[in-house]
C-alpha cells in the first residue's frame, strides 16, 4: 500500500509510427501522447507529453518512450527496420 501514490493513475503512452518498414534514408512519422506524466524523455532525450517528429533512419532503431510519475517509471518501444 502506497500513500504516496494513492488516486494518482500511472503513465498512459501512446506511440505510433506512419511506416515501420522504409527504405535508407526515407522518411516517416513518430507520433506519441502521454498522460498522468511528469517528464518524459525519448531516447533519453526530454520531449513535450505529446507530438511528432520527423524521422529519416539509415538503420534499424528501436524509439523509446520513457514517462516518469511519481509511481516510478512507465516505457513503451517501437521499432522500425530499414532495407
Amino acid at each position: 500500500y502506497n500513500t504516496l501514490t494513492e488516486g494518482v493513475s500511472a503513465p498512459e503512452i501512446s506511440l505510433s509510427l506512419s511506416a515501420t518498414q522504409v527504405g535508407m534514408g526515407d522518411c516517416v512519422i513518430l507520433e506519441w501522447n502521454v498522460l498522468h506524466a511528469d517528464e518524459v524523455l525519448l531516447d533519453e532525450e526530454q520531449i513535450d507529453n505529446s507530438g511528432t517528429q520527423e524521422i529519416c533512419p539509415l538503420f534499424d532503431h528501436t524509439y523509446t518512450i520513457d514517462a516518469y510519475w511519481i509511481g516510478g517509471i512507465e516505457h513503451a518501444t517501437i521499432s522500425i527496420d530499414v532495407e
